[in-house]
Parts: C-alpha cells; sequence; structure tokens
C-alpha cells in the first residue's frame, strides 16, 4: 500500500509542478529534478528494508543503512535538551507545546538522516499546537529564497474512511499578498490514484480546515526544514540535504554480499555424516534414517562392496573460512564509517585499542564534527519551528505575547570527558576566568537572565553563609 501511495505522490509533484502556476511570475520556482526524487525514493526505501540486490537465494540482509541512520540519530540527541525560557506566559505555553517533540526527538531525527531531511509543520489542534513531521518522501518544496530555504511547499496526508480513500494536498505559498494556504481533498477508491475533488467535511478530522486562507504580514513560514549538511553530489545546486549513508550504497550491497557468503559458510559447513543406505533400517524396502537425527546423517548409494569405500560412514568436517569473511566485513565496515563520517570502531571492530587521551580525542575527531553539524543544522530547523509556533500562538491568541528565547544543550562526550571538563568550568569559575552566569548558560541551558539571576542569588546566599546570618553561627543572628 505504502509504494502505491509512493506512486501517487510522484504523480502528485508532476501535477503540481506542472499543472499549477504557484505564486507570481517572478517567484522562485523549485528545479528539483527527477534524479534527486529517484534517490530521495531511493534512500527511503532502503531505510525501509527494501534493497534492490536481494534475491531469492541471497536474502540476508545487515541493514546498514537503518543502522547508520539509528547510530547518527542517538549520537546526535543524546543527552539533547531545548528548553524555552522566559517569564511571560508565551514563553511557558511554548515549552510545553514542545513536550512531544523531545519524547521523541531521536525518532524524527533517525527519519532525517535516512531520507536526507524532513519537514517540522505545527498546527492547531483545540487550544494547544500539535507538531506534525513530514519525511523525505511526503512533502514537496515548491520555492526557496535567495539564501536556500524553502518559503513553498506541498503536504499530503491520506486517510481511509469508510472504505474510501481520502487524500488532501496542503500548499503553503508564499505570495505578494500574503501567506497562502491551499487545502484540497480528493476521494478514491484507490491508494495510487489521486481520485476526484470532494469537499473536506467528508472526512471529519478535515471537517473544519479552511479550503484557502491567505495570512497577511506572517514573517516567517508554518513549517521548518531540518536538512542533513552534507554535500549534494546528486544535485550540488539543490537546497535538499542527502541521506547520511548516500555514499555509503554500494557498500552496503557489498557488506550483505559477503554476510549472505558467511552464513552459508556456516549453514553449508556443519558437520554431517555420510553413510551407507546399508547401514538404515530398510521399512518397505527403502532405507530410513532415524527420526532426530536428519541433520547429522546424509544418505548416499556408496556400500561396502564399493572399491572406493572402506566404511559405512564417512565424516564430513570441512574447515571453515569464517574468519576470511569476519575480515571481509570488518574491512567494508571502516569504509562505511568513513563515507558516513563515523569515527572507526563504531561499526567495525577495532584490533588496536587507542592508548592515550590524545589517541582518543583524534579517533573520535570524525564522528564529533560529523555530530556537530547535524546538531547545528537540527538548531536552526528547532528554532524556525518555535518561530511558526510563535506565529500560531499570535494568529489563533493562545497565550498572551512576550519575548523568549530558546536554549540547546548538546551532549559533547563523544570527544569530550564531560565530568573533566565541567571540573576544569568550576576552577575557571572559581579563579575567576569564567563568569558564574556563564558556568549556568552551559551546563544548566539557562538563558543569560536567568542565569544571572540564579548566579547572584547563589552569591548572596554565600555571602550571608560566610558572614553567620541564617547558617547557625552567630547566635540568633542579631
Amino acid at each position: 500500500m505504502f509504494e502505491r501511495l509512493k506512486n501517487w505522490i510522484g504523480g502528485l509533484r508532476a501535477r503540481i509542478m506542472g499543472l499549477r502556476n504557484i505564486g507570481d511570475a517572478t517567484s522562485d520556482r523549485a528545479k528539483i529534478g527527477t534524479e534527486m526524487e529517484s534517490r530521495i525514493e531511493e534512500w527511503m526505501n532502503l531505510y525501509r528494508g527494501q534493497f534492490p540486490w536481494a534475491t531469492k537465494s541471497h536474502n540476508h540482509h545487515l541493514d546498514l543503512p537503518a543502522t547508520v541512520a539509528s547510530e547518527m540519530a542517538r549520537l546526535v540527541t543524546l543527552e539533547m535538551q531545548v528548553t524555552i525560557t522566559g517569564k511571560n506566559e508565551r514563553a511557558k505555553f511554548l515549552d510545553e507545546q514542545l513536550n512531544p517533540l523531545r519524547e521523541r526527538i531521536r525518532q524524527w531525527v533517525e527519519y532525517g538522516c535516512a531520507g536526507g531531511g524532513l519537514m517540522f509543520k505545527p498546527y492547531i489542534s483545540g487550544q494547544n499546537i500539535t507538531i506534525d513531521v513530514a519525511q523525505a518522501d511526503m512533502f514537496y518544496p515548491i520555492s526557496f529564497n535567495s539564501a536556500g530555504r524553502i518559503e513553498s511547499a506541498a503536504f499530503v496526508e491520506q486517510k481511509t474512511v469508510g472504505g474510501k480513500i481520502y487524500n488532501r494536498v496542503e500548499k503553503h505559498v508564499r505570495q505578494k499578498d500574503g501567506y497562502r494556504i491551499t487545502n484540497e481533498a480528493f476521494r478514491s477508491q484507490s491508494a495510487s490514484d489521486r481520485g476526484v475533488p470532494c469537499p473536506l467535511s467528508e472526512v471529519p478530522d478535515w471537517a473544519e480546515i479552511q479550503p484557502e486562507v491567505t495570512i497577511s504580514g506572517l514573517e516567517v513560514p508554518l513549517f521548518a526544514y531540518f536538512r542533513i549538511p552534507q554535500g549534494n553530489t546528486t544535485d550540488p545546486a539543490s537546497p535538499l540535504g542527502v541521506s547520511v549513508f548516500a555514499r555509503a550504497i554500494r557498500l552496503a550491497e557489498d557488506a550483505d554480499v559477503i554476510y549472505d557468503g558467511y552464513l552459508w559458510e556456516y549453514q553449508s559447513g556443519q558437520r554431517a555424516i555420510d553413510a551407507s543406505e546399508d547401514a538404515f533400517k530398510k521399512v518397505g524396502g527403502l532405507p530410513v534414517i532415524p527420526t532426530g537425527w536428519e541433520r547429522l546423517f546424509r544418505m548416499n548409494k556408496f556400500s561396502t562392496d564399493d572399491e572406493n569405500t572402506q566404511d559405512l560412514f564417512k565424516d564430513f568436517s570441512p574447515e571453515m573460512r569464517d574468519d576470511a569473511y569476519k575480515r571481509g566485513l570488518n574491512t567494508i565496515f571502516e569504509q562505511v564509517e568513513d563515507k558516513c563520517g563515523l569515527s572507526r570502531g563504531i561499526l567495525s571492530l577495532q584490533e588496536t585499542e587507542a592508548k592515550t587521551a590524545t589517541e582518543i580525542k583524534m579517533s573520535r575527531q570524525r564522528s564529533y564534527a560529523t555530530v556537530t553539524d547535524i546538531q547545528k543544522s537540527l538548531e536552526t530547523a528547532l528554532d524556525g519551528l518555535i518561530a511558526a509556533m510563535d506565529a500560531l500562538c499570535d494568529l489563533y491568541n493562545l497565550a498572551a505575547a512576550g519575548e523568549y528565547e530558546a536554549a540547546y544543550v548538546w551532549d559533547d562526550s563523544i570527544i569530550v570527558d564531560a565530568e573533566t571538563e565541567r571540573a576544569n568550568d568550576r576552577q575557571d569559575v572559581a579563579s575567576g576566568l569564567m563568569n558564574a552566569y556563564e558556568y549556568r548558560m552551559k551546563w544548566y541551558g539557562e538563558d543569560e537572565e536567568t542565569a544571572r539571576a540564579k548566579a547572584d542569588e547563589a552569591k548572596q546566599k554565600s555571602d550571608n553563609e560566610i558572614m553567620g546570618f541564617g547558617s547557625g553561627f552567630g547566635g540568633d543572628g542579631g
């Protein structure tokens, strides 16, 4: 079913770009190209475990694309913290609305790593803001600004109601007269067919959606694109991201071929006994291997009268070549690590371990650089998402206006021992090389105003204790 839906989306994309006049004549039109579209489809298929090199006889897979995407997402979001601070209702409301995102951020980042990017799209749900996620093959960019950021896009949603399939196309287009959002619904009997136009009200979940609305004065798009910051070898001019395993697809195929041979080596090399038919009891005139021993004995036609046979039984125990297969797989894993920006040892087995702190740091440098770049891109996307949520608050009067600040804390233990760094920072605060509020901003994720207030409060408490107030010294404090 999903494949049919993807085929329909492909047709929809052509319809959006080829048959509709999106925006005014001077707006920048997206030129994605069929090659880029095919690559996105390929990446998502590989992530979902659909391998074009699979055959009936060679169908064992290591799922390297999904493994790489998952590991990258784990490293990116490890102990990640994002908070919205500010002493007002708006900041508190926005921070509360981020709770579902915090719970699922690693999963969403994994989808983005697999497809080269994804869209965060907030929408109103009652008196709250819900965050939807469109994977790389479920949205289509329409236009970009001069900085290469997506300004207009189309999204697809499909639902089944009463045995009928409904498709909704939601387009966000920035025009001279404002930000235009259109919604179209289509009824179909097949998931692969767009269907015929129908009212949005035929689907209960879409009944309250307006077919068209134009918003004036909206400065930010009501979506945010998370892009994997890697060079696009398919289309260097495209602002779209590429999968984290885009450069290792052939290696994933090679690894599966070797892994299939590795498993066959164990299967074909299992110890067995070639036995003459004369060694078994006959039932109805035919020799029968005793129940439970079928795996050990392999019946043959030779007999003791055979001039080439001395015994009724021959041991079959070939030498295993598993070490050769392991070395081959390990070599490919190392190449995958290099291609995907991962440090040696994440996938491969390293026989020589780093001895010194410098060697450990150097060995982790590749992963650190890759992860840091993705974290910066994710932070930019989340800033855009929060800005869109803030705009929705204004449009729907969800919370009183007020200033807010988004703060991010990223775990950097990939390359730095966090406890050691924290201890060093404490020493810097004690010696005056770092301000206490700077320490709080770094380690507690507080904005500067909150950090300064907390630091001043802690200093005042410390000064009072030194002077004997409230510490149990100095009698009753009089």
